[in-house]
């Protein structure tokens, strides 16, 4: 994480901002700023509707991030930086709120990105980076309101375009963490201790029809950010005294499922795998309990 940066976007926040998720702060910016992005224009990259339990989750929308203005001239909270094309959103979100407790936007791209965005509250939230790992943004809105939130992809630093995938997404952080694995990684397998199953059917999201069991769907159990190498395998395995299921969207945005591939413990065996995010549910098959069990990770 850059220092400098971070000293810019935390210690000149004003006393009253209110934190609405890891990294995220809504204000409403003071009036009589004539030069606020114009969230009623039309969005360069289109309007999404979005209800919840949306099925292709993530939604990705690809952009050019950056533009000609410096958002520390429009008059928004501090902690709102980066360039952007100000006459203009990126996107437009129309979000239909149902059960689901965490609404997430975040940017992936090769450049230090930022992320502004207007909710449907009138106020701004903004980030930079969403950790120290990392320069990518993200902002959760925690019980999440429906209707528009406007979004603006930044680039810090420097008034130019770079290419960008901004995601929405209604998955919470992972209950058993993130993994940065390159490939090569020891040990191999790398094994993390979970607790499976969950209170939803999986077979009710109609994501595949080898994609069965109950799991927590708004939060994986595992992220896995992997990083491709010379390896033409990658596995996810899971092992449990009970009968278990897997169920992985992987990074091309598609569903990956098994039940029963050694006994009853399942396995997805990707051959030559993409680099990217995988996120990991192990379910329990045939009802809503939940029990120990072991995701084993492998290149072999």
């Amino acid at each position: 994480m850059n220092i400098e940066k971070t000293i810019k976007t935390w210690w000149l926040l004003p006393l009253s901002a209110i934190a609405i998720g890891a990294g995220s702060i809504g204000l409403q910016a003071p009036v009589g700023y004539a030069q606020l992005p114009d969230h009623g224009a039309n969005p360069l990259y289109g309007t999404v509707q979005l209800g919840g339990d949306f099925a292709r989750d993530p939604h990705r929308v690809q952009v050019q991030a950056g533009g000609g203005t410096d958002t520390r001239n429009l008059g928004l909270p501090n902690s709102c930086v980066g360039f952007i094309a100000r006459s203009q959103p990126d996107a437009r979100i129309n979000y239909r709120a149902t059960d689901y407790k965490v609404l997430s936007f975040y940017v992936t791209s090769n450049s230090d990105t930022t992320l502004i965005i207007n909710g449907p509250d009138g106020r701004w939230y903004c980030n930079d980076d969403m950790s120290g790992s990392t320069v990518n943004p993200r902002v959760i809105f925690d019980s999440p309101r429906s209707g528009q939130y406007d979004v603006w992809v930044g680039t810090y630093g420097t008034a130019k375009t770079e290419s960008a995938n901004l995601y929405v997404s209604e998955r919470g952080n992972p209950l058993y963490g993130s993994l940065s694995l390159n490939a090569g990684f020891t040990p191999d397998p790398h094994r993390v201790n979970i607790q499976a199953g969950g209170n939803t059917d999986v077979q009710t999201f109609n994501v595949g029809s080898s994609c069965v069991g109950y799991i927590a769907i708004a939060q994986p159990d595992l992220r896995v950010n992997y990083q491709a190498g010379r390896y033409q395998n990658l596995s996810f395995a899971a092992t449990a005294n009970t009968d278990t299921t897997l169920v992985i969207h992987g990074p091309d945005g598609r569903w990956y499922c098994n039940d029963d591939f050694e006994g009853t413990d399942p396995k997805v065996i990707f051959n030559s795998p993409a680099s990217g995010r995988y996120d990991i549910w192990v379910g329990t098959y045939g009802q809503a309990k939940v029990e120990p069990a072991q995701i084993h990770i492998s290149e072999m």
